[in-house]
């Protein structure tokens, strides 16, 4: 499967933001091939470009258990792990803003593959 471009990723995430999570999901499910992170490091680089744009700071910081309770429908996060993981990628991916590698990427690949197979 050929990836879609970076572009058509970013544009499908930043549209859905007004229809919601849902929306944004059901679409780039088809741009995410087996057994890849793929569009994830687009959104991810994506996440850290809006939180530099939030203006966060030390001081002021994102409180991650609000963004996750305004932005995240119920049904996306069952279990203490799956919360565990969101919470996980905000923060990783505020890290990244700060120059920080954070081999998340490498996490979530590790996470993907733990995962049981879904329905």
């Amino acid at each position: 499967m050929e990836l879609a471009p970076r572009t058509d990723v970013i544009r499908v995430a930043l549209s859905g933001i007004t229809g919601g999570v849902g929306d944004i999901a059901a679409e780039l499910s088809f741009m995410h091939p087996p057994n890849n992170t793929y569009p994830g490091e687009v959104l991810g680089d994506l996440a850290a470009d809006a939180i530099e744009e939030s203006g966060a700071t030390k001081a002021e910081p994102l409180n991650t258990d609000d963004i996750v309770r305004r932005l995240l429908p119920e049904d996306r996060a069952h279990t203490r792990a799956d919360h565990y993981q969101i919470n996980f990628t905000i923060r990783a991916e505020a890290m990244v803003r700060g120059g920080v590698d954070t081999a998340s990427r490498s996490t979530q690949q590790h996470l993907d593959r733990s995962e049981p197979a879904r329905a």
